[in-house]
């Protein structure tokens, strides 16, 4: 489902103990009717991690359900949607995704890079030391916050169908670093199996998790 982030809708703060979970609303870009035929503007969507940079587009994917105020869609992964140009990558850019990019630096970066720029960004973000004000401690800010945000994503989808992604959020979310991010699915799993150890019940679902086809 294609859509764009709207409000925030819990929680307004983050309370004690608070474990990711999140409600938002959001625009929808693509023709959605409910089961009456009404057409569907805006939806509710609930889920961890929620997508929440305004000046871009999602691919929302997950399932639809009843909750206590009504329907809402269920999320399990998304992607985020950049269209090709210096209009869409810069907009991408200092979207406020990847940290320590701001719309200037954006613009520096696509000018150098062009429509090369997120294939740089995803194989070889050294280059962007070429940039003036990209210091080689502000490319490590960068690639770490560029690493979390696409790690953590990755983490929640993978263990959503398994009923994990709550209590990994609540209990684990320090244990993984930058550098697990881009570890294969198995790999992820099995570091959890450690993390989990103390954790009976959690641990006894990675090892499903691990067993799944």
């Amino acid at each position: 489902m294609i859509c764009s982030f709207e409000m925030q809708i819990y929680p307004r703060k983050s309370p004690p103990g608070y474990n990711g979970y999140m409600v938002a609303s959001y625009k929808v870009h693509e023709k959605l009717v409910d089961k009456y035929g009404k057409t569907l503007k805006r939806i509710k969507v609930v889920g961890h991690l929620l997508p929440t940079a305004r000046s871009v587009r999602y691919n929302i994917t997950g399932h639809w359900q009843t909750g206590k105020h009504g329907l809402e869609y269920q999320m399990e992964d998304y992607e985020e949607i950049v269209e090709n140009s210096r209009d869409g990558i810069i907009a991408y850019l200092s979207s406020g995704l990847i940290k320590g990019i701001g719309p200037k630096l954006a613009e520096r970066i696509y000018d150098r890079f062009g429509e090369d720029t997120l294939e740089v960004m995803e194989t070889n973000m050294e280059e962007l030391l070429a940039i003036p004000g990209i210091s080689k401690k502000k490319l490590e800010r960068i690639q770490v916050s560029y690493l979390i945000n696409r790690g953590a994503r990755h983490v929640v989808a993978l263990l959503a169908p398994h009923g994990m992604e709550k209590d990994f959020y609540q209990r684990n979310n320090d244990s993984l670093t930058e550098d697990d991010m881009s570890m294969s699915d198995e790999e992820i799993l099995e570091q959890l199996l450690l993390i989990t150890r103390k954790n009976p019940l959690l641990h006894q679902k990675v090892q499903s998790a691990l067993l799944a086809p």
